[in-house]
C-alpha cells in the first residue's frame, strides 16, 4: 500500500505486512467519513487504517471469511463488508452479521 500526503510537496510512503498491513494482495478499498482507508485482503481480513495505525478484523475477532471482495459505506455511515461466506456492517468499530 502507498500513502500520498497531498500538499506544496508530494510524498509517497509505502505499507507492507512488516508495518502491519494485514495480507499484501488487495481486493476493495474504501475512503470512509473519516478519511480513515479500509482495506479488504485476499487473505488477511479487512483492516482500516488512520494514517499511523492498521486496525485488523479477521476470523480471529469475528468475521468467518478472511477473504474480503466488497467494501461500502452508506449515508448512516455504516461499512459494509462482503466476503464469500456473507454480509458483516460495522459501525463505530462494532461488527455485526
Amino acid at each position: 500500500m502507498t500513502k500520498i500526503d497531498y500538499g506544496q510537496t508530494s510524498q509517497f510512503q509505502t505499507f507492507s505486512v512488516e508495518e502491519g498491513l494485514p495480507q499484501s494482495q488487495i481486493y476493495a478499498i474504501l475512503s470512509d467519513h473519516n478519511h480513515r482507508l479500509w482495506l479488504g485482503t485476499k487473505g488477511g481480513g479487512v483492516c482500516s487504517f488512520d494514517g499511523e495505525n492498521f486496525k485488523v478484523f479477521n476470523q480471529n475477532n469475528g468475521i468467518s471469511d478472511d477473504k474480503i471482495f466488497a467494501l461500502f459505506q452508506d449515508n448512516q455511515h455504516i461499512i459494509w463488508i462482503g466476503t464469500g461466506k456473507g454480509i458483516y456492517t460495522m459501525m463505530d468499530f462494532n461488527l455485526k452479521k
